[in-house]
């Protein structure tokens, strides 16, 4: 953090290493496999869009730092560049590397990075009992590992959490030797601290068979829903940030981008205070769009930057002269009913067809 140290760490190396990426690279996804949630560095780009976290981490009442919760997504130019998933006690390597993959390739889809870096904490791993419970592997974090050098992009990679020495040791050279493309043999060769590694003296690490798992199927299609929900209003907000560098509100509603406007102002709520139900099904209407191709995208994308009717509605007089020509508040009330009345429209179809389809976020076994 940013005035005090906080866990292990007293300097935060890792974001010092994506501001030079940023600066020769530009944008930058940032991947955190420690058990603990990267509360240090989702601090430090919490308004940045140009860095997006993701963690992945055990939540909970009580557990250390007890930050990391899903609804904490960013702010201000940030907003929804950092996602978190919060995980129980005892997962398994294919819960956890499922979730990790398909979460790793919607965000990289749609925030398109130029750059990783990733934080490889290994008290996640099932050996380590001062980490937080998780029933993972060696195995199941390079898997993990091989899907992000999968994505061709300049990768820096870090230690993190790990207390059980010869966990650490373990995962560490597997994922060495992954990053290298070096296929090790499974057995430990003979050192000086060989016995260490008894009884099995074997490179991977196994799970605990008696730790219970409480990522339950209804816990996990829950977490399923909520990054959904996360990333449509991460795919509305980028669709909104274009047509806004593009498009004028006025122009959505008919009016001239290049006409002179005098506006009488009255009360008009706050652009983000206006009816955030409404926002957010048409959020997630723009995003399960681009994966289940509804028909009317691009009206729907147009529609996503106006100002909403009821704005219009509440008073705001417009008067805009261009080239002589005079429009008066009539034609833009009927522009803007309209605009609702197909945005309507679209909602209704994209939700018809959501429920039909079998989206990507379904974590079963």
């Amino acid at each position: 953090m940013p005035a005090m140290a906080s866990g292990f760490c007293y300097v935060n190396d890792i974001v010092l290493g994506i501001l030079e990426l940023t600066s020769a690279l530009g944008r930058v996804l940032y991947l955190d496999v420690d058990v603990h949630h990267g509360d240090g560095v989702e601090h430090a780009f919490k308004y940045s869009s140009e860095v997006f976290t993701l963690s992945f981490h055990r939540h909970g009442p009580g557990f250390f730092p007890g930050t990391g919760a899903i609804v904490d997504s960013g702010k201000g130019e940030g907003a929804y560049c950092n996602l978190n998933v919060p995980l129980s006690e005892g997962i398994t390597d294919g819960q956890y590397t499922r979730i990790f993959s398909r979460v790793l390739t919607a965000v990289v889809g749609r925030f398109k990075p130029k750059a990783v870096v990733m934080q490889c904490g290994c008290d996640s791993l099932a050996p380590d009992k001062l980490g937080g419970g998780f029933n993972l592997t060696s195995r199941g974090l390079a898997s993990c590992l091989a899907k992000v050098l999968a994505l061709n992009l300049p990768t820096l990679l870090l230690g993190g959490g790990g207390y059980d020495p010869t966990t650490v040791s373990r995962c560490w050279t597997l994922l060495l030797a992954t990053a290298a493309k070096i296929k090790l043999n499974s057995q430990i060769p003979e050192h000086q601290l060989y016995e260490r590694y008894s009884p099995t003296f074997n490179l991977h690490t196994q799970p605990v068979s008696t730790r219970p798992n409480l990522n339950t199927k209804s816990s996990l299609a829950k977490l399923a829903e909520d990054i959904r929900m996360f990333l449509a209003r991460m795919q509305a907000t980028a669709v909104g940030q274009h047509e806004m560098k593009t498009k004028d509100d006025d122009a959505e509603l008919g009016v001239s981008s290049n006409a002179i406007v005098a506006t009488e102002p009255t009360a008009v709520p706050d652009k983000d205070s206006v009816d955030h139900e409404s926002r957010d099904e048409v959020a997630i209407s723009h995003a399960k769009s681009v994966d289940l191709k509804i028909e009317g995208l691009e009206e729907a994308r147009e529609m996503s930057g106006t100002i909403d009717a009821s704005q219009t509605e509440s008073g705001t007089k417009t008067k805009t002269v261009s080239s002589g020509i005079v429009k008066t508040t009539t034609e833009t009330k009927r522009k803007a009913k309209n605009l609702k009345r197909k945005r309507k429209d679209f909602d209704g179809a994209a939700k018809n067809q959501a429920q039909s389809s079998n989206l990507i976020f379904e974590f079963k076994e």
